[in-house]
């Protein structure tokens, strides 16, 4: 297992963050988004990495994890529904 460093999970709630949100809350967002992406099994997180932060389409990443491109298309939409569940866990 190759292990992929994320260096700014800032950029991942970005498009979600208000502008207006003061900083206290905006690094109380990107905690929480880092605790629920830590629940993640490794596979999904590699998965959101890969697509999310290294911006590789589906197609290289099939070719990464030696999948289909549907399996890749569909292990992403899974991983996804599985960090919003774990995102919402943790803002609770």
């Amino acid at each position: 297992m190759r292990e992929i460093a994320v260096s700014d999970p800032g950029e991942v709630i970005a498009t979600s963050a208000d502008p207006e949100d003061a900083p206290d809350d905006r690094a109380a967002a990107v905690d929480s988004l880092e605790r629920a992406f830590e629940r993640l099994p490794a596979a999904d997180r590699t998965i959101l990495v890969l697509h999310h932060l290294e911006q590789l389409p589906l197609n290289e990443i099939a070719a990464t994890l030696a999948i289909p491109v549907g399996t890749a298309k569909s292990r992403l939409s899974a991983a996804r529904r599985l960090l919003k569940r774990a995102w919402e866990a943790e803002q609770r």
